[in-house]
């Protein structure tokens, strides 16, 4: 019998300001195709992604993103978060084909599960709230949400050597830093009060 199937566990790198549960990675690396599990993240930690790392958080936030959007969608009646997370949705979803053509050409199984961890438990939160409190939270979090993925994508711009991945990143920022100023926007226009309470 063959054993060609192994464990590895590594830290994952931090990049949330409040502290998060800190999750184990687990990966399979087959004979022909590597399995990279759940991505977590431990707050106070700054360690350095592989190449492989990088693409999995990238896949959950990608996936995490387009799962918001299309919630925010169904559930908002402002009319500013909905075309919002549009736009969110459609870069992500453009970006996520590219993500998936890097995997497949690194010969690297996207994991079974496409949001989960710290993201997974982010959509069940927002799925628990309604009118305001829901378009409040869900431009909030795409402030926040947008400072830690440049955060994330800055760093492995600083470590990895693989060109598509370096574009894919660059690439990232510049969309992540349109949709965090799109966020803050809209979270002033979401708290204005209506004229008639003027």
């Amino acid at each position: 019998m063959q054993a060609h199937v192994f464990f590895l566990t590594a830290a994952i790198f931090c990049f949330r300001l409040l502290n998060d549960p800190f999750v184990l990675v687990e990966s399979n690396f087959l004979p022909a195709f590597q399995t990279v599990g759940t991505l977590g993240v431990h707050a106070g930690n700054a360690l350095e992604l592989s190449d492989s790392q990088f693409l999995v958080a990238s896949y959950n936030i990608s996936n995490y993103e387009i799962k918001a959007s299309k919630l925010a969608h169904r559930m908002t009646n402002d009319k500013n978060v909905r075309k919002f997370s549009s736009v969110v949705r459609t870069d992500q979803e453009i970006m996520n084909k590219q993500l998936l053509a890097i995997l497949m050409g690194k010969r690297i199984v996207p994991p079974s599960e496409k949001v989960s961890g710290k993201w997974k438990e982010k959509f069940k939160y927002l799925d628990n709230l309604m009118g305001k409190d829901f378009d409040r939270n869900y431009a909030a979090d795409h402030i926040t949400g947008q400072v830690e993925n440049i955060a994330l994508y800055n760093s492995i711009i600083k470590t990895s050597a693989d060109p598509a991945i370096l574009q894919f990143a660059a690439e990232g920022i510049r969309k992540f830093q349109l949709h965090e100023d799109s966020a803050k926007s809209l979270l002033v226009h979401i708290n204005i009060p209506p004229r008639s309470s003027w």
